[in-house]
C-alpha cells in the first residue's frame, strides 16, 4: 500500500468518524498519504476545520507537506456514495477508488 491514499469523507460532529480518523493516522507511515473530506464544512469555517484538525492530532506538518489533506470541497467526494454513513473509507490506487473495510485499516 505505499502508492496508496486512503480517502476518508467525515463529519467533524461524529465520534465515529473520529476514530476512524485516528485509526487511518495509525497508518500513514503505511500509505502515501490521507486525504479527509470534511462532508459537514464550509470554506468560511476554515478555523473550525483546524481546531478540529488539531483535537484530532493531525499535525501541521503534515498538512503542509500533503501527507495528510484536509478539503472541504463536496464535489471532490462525488466518488462516494451519498447514501452511506459516514464515516467511509476508501483508498486510491492510482485512478482507481474503491470502498475499504474498517477493519482492515
Amino acid at each position: 500500500m505505499p502508492g496508496d491514499r486512503i480517502l476518508l469523507p467525515v463529519s467533524m460532529q461524529c465520534p465515529s468518524c473520529d476514530a476512524a480518523v485516528a485509526k487511518a493516522l495509525t497508518r500513514l507511515n503505511d500509505v502515501a498519504g490521507i486525504d479527509i473530506y470534511v462532508a459537514d464544512a464550509v470554506e468560511s469555517q476554515q478555523d473550525t476545520i483546524r481546531a478540529w484538525a488539531r483535537a484530532q492530532h493531525i499535525r501541521p506538518e503534515w498538512v503542509r507537506s500533503r501527507r495528510v489533506t484536509l478539503n472541504i470541497d463536496r464535489k471532490s467526494i462525488r466518488w462516494a456514495s451519498g447514501d452511506e454513513p459516514l464515516p467511509s473509507i476508501y483508498i486510491r490506487r492510482g485512478e482507481h477508488i474503491e470502498r475499504f473495510a474498517y477493519a482492515a485499516l
